[in-house]
């Protein structure tokens, strides 16, 4: 068995239901990780990127509490909301347990397709034509270490403020000039609960960016695929993409796959 270091990519895959294209937000953990708060930077970067006509931003997502359903994020939205360049709402619909395929999942079988017809793939820029590759419909949106911001989580004490139970909202929507979540806790319901969720403290300005400098790939990861894979690559540009990964010595070894 000999151990094979790979760099572990992210994927936020925002597939559309109409006939707009799918935007899938790239990054390695080389420039961050995968915590609440990376995951409402990559939330904001689709906002933002978006086109200035959409007001209105509604997202289906499964109910994972790392990343889409949490008051780290929850924060977020409702700061993106009161900031002069956000939309007018957000929402966000919770598939029921157990139905939970979405548009995503046929994203990622075409991207799983297209990516065995390259049994190597040497960088991340290789990796992200592959996936544009697999689909017309879908374009990379990667971003480094200066589109991600330290969003927090504002909230209160869920028992003494009738905070809602986050594994019974069905629905958590986002309104402009408002502090409040409006929720509901099923989707056939016609009027929206109302409860005000984020500590009066807690200031709604965007958050300064505080991640000047990338994660950085764990120091011996990087010495090992240096010395055993990237010798044998034929494209000088690829070597250098290896040659320049920042490291750090205490970041942790996010996968270690075994290969017999």
């Amino acid at each position: 068995m000999t151990p094979i270091k790979r760099l572990v990519v992210f994927n936020e895959t925002f597939a559309s239901l109409h006939k707009d294209g799918n935007i899938c937000v790239m990054w390695h953990e080389a420039i961050r990780g995968r915590s609440a708060t990376d995951v409402a930077s990559a939330y904001y970067n689709v906002i933002k990127n978006s086109d200035n006509v959409t007001r209105k931003f509604t997202f289906w997502v499964d109910n994972c509490s790392a990343q889409n359903k949490n008051w780290t994020l929850y924060s977020a939205f409702a700061t993106f909301v009161n900031c002069e360049w956000g939309p007018e709402k957000i929402t966000l619909k919770y598939f029921e347990p157990g139905h939970s395929f979405m548009a995503a999942d046929s994203v990622h079988g075409r991207i799983s397709t297209e990516m065995k017809k390259h049994p190597n793939i040497y960088d991340f820029e290789q990796l992200l034509k592959i996936i544009e590759q697999s689909s017309k419909k879908t374009k990379c949106l990667p971003i480094n270490n200066f589109d991600f911001f330290l969003f927090e989580d504002g909230s209160k004490q869920r028992k003494s403020n009738n905070i809602p139970l986050l594994e019974k909202i069905k629905l958590a929507q986002f309104r402009k000039g408002c502090r409040h979540l409006f929720y509901k806790e099923c989707h056939n319901e016609t009027v929206f609960q109302e409860v005000e969720f984020l500590k009066k403290k807690v200031d709604l300005k965007f958050p300064i960016h505080p991640f000047v400098e990338p994660l950085g790939l764990n120091s011996e990861k990087r010495e090992t695929i240096l010395k055993k894979l990237v010798p044998s690559f034929k494209d000088e540009r690829k070597k250098l993409f290896w040659q320049f990964l920042p490291s750090n010595d205490n970041s942790k070894d996010l996968c270690v796959v075994s290969e017999a």
